[in-house]
């Protein structure tokens, strides 16, 4: 279809600062933290007593939480540059730049959904469930640890208004969507929109709260089929876990005996393979490998799947080291 000479002109996916400044553009009021580029660490080095404490350093380019640093001090930045330096993007590549934004205190939510002809059309709300790890210098990174999902059948006005003016903005027409952002104080905060179905066992989440086939509607819109009407299952929270230290796999396999709910489903066995840091794959390995397995759980709402996976997590306090095997 790209290859036509009738092919419409491609669109071309804004990486997170291109989002951040295009929204800006469009509306200077637009909620979302405040923020500024850097090419690269060092510059940011050198910006260490203009920063305000506390800022959240992330890759404009990166993703599953790789590169991404909360600061709360200025005396952590040295090692957090430090870090960057001698991190690569997935596969081997440098990251294009780097932005520092003013750290934000809320609850994370995602929007999954698909657009035809520029009209998007929301699927699913999840509440994100992050972890937070403090290695041996007191720095802070991230991870996706997982998610809870509803059917989109009610959203609040304020997140439908944050989808139409984002796809709009963007000037995306077609396809599948993410967009994540951070509910403070009632209003949500833009962070960051992907152009495609989400990664790490979302998809399947949404097919479970919804009773629909995101990845099927999706191909069908590119494949020339027309929006279809959506009838939603019964409502009802779906959420997923993603178990990394054998504490929490214990702990899990605890709560599911002593509730008599939910079910642990086990990861695909792959040999554990030894790379150097400076290895092509070693962002991939060290982001995405090393599951033990998915705590998955539903129930007629959000806040009791949430109170399970957040005592669950609790068992285990994040490990200093310098390697955190995390997921998206």
């Amino acid at each position: 279809m790209l290859a036509g000479p009738d092919a419409p002109a491609a669109f071309i996916p804004l990486d997170k600062y291109a989002q951040r400044m295009a929204l800006k553009k469009a509306w200077p009021a637009f909620p979302q933290p405040e923020f500024r580029f850097f090419a690269s660490p060092l510059s940011i080095l050198d910006a260490k007593e203009a920063l305000i404490y506390p800022c959240v350093v992330k890759p404009v380019d990166g993703g599953g939480g790789l590169g991404i640093w909360l600061i709360e001090r200025a005396e952590q930045l040295c090692s957090v540059v430090n870090k960057l330096v001698q991190t690569m993007n997935y596969g081997g590549r440098g990251f294009s730049g780097f932005i520092v934004e003013s750290g934000l205190s809320g609850d994370e939510f995602s929007l999954q959904g698909v657009v035809h002809q520029g009209h998007p059309q929301a699927l699913t709300c999840c509440q994100k469930v992050i972890e937070r790890h403090r290695d041996a210098d007191g720095c802070i990174s991230f991870c996706e640890s997982g998610h809870v999902a509803l059917a989109a059948v009610a959203l609040p006005p304020s997140f439908t208004r944050l989808m139409a003016f984002c796809c709009e903005t963007f000037g995306y027409r077609q396809g599948a969507f993410h967009i994540d952002f951070i509910l403070v104080n009632g209003i949500p905060h833009f962070l960051e929109m992907g152009f495609r179905l989400s990664g790490m066992g979302v998809a399947t989440l949404v097919q479970e709260a919804t009773g629909i086939d995101w990845a099927e509607v999706t191909f069908g819109l590119e494949a020339g089929a027309v929006l279809p009407a959506f009838a939603f299952t019964a409502p009802r929270a779906v959420g997923q876990l993603r178990l990394r230290q054998p504490a929490q796999l214990q702990a899990a396999e605890r709560w599911i005996d002593q509730h008599q709910q939910g079910q642990l489903i086990p990861t695909l066995r792959l040999p554990t393979l030894q790379v150097s840091p400076r290895s092509s794959l070693y962002a991939d390995l060290t982001r995405h490998a090393g599951i033990l397995a998915t705590f998955c759980l539903t129930a007629a709402a959000r806040e009791p799947i949430l109170a399970a996976f957040h005592q669950v997590i609790a068992a285990q306090p994040a490990a200093a080291g310098r390697n955190i095997v995390c997921a998206e």
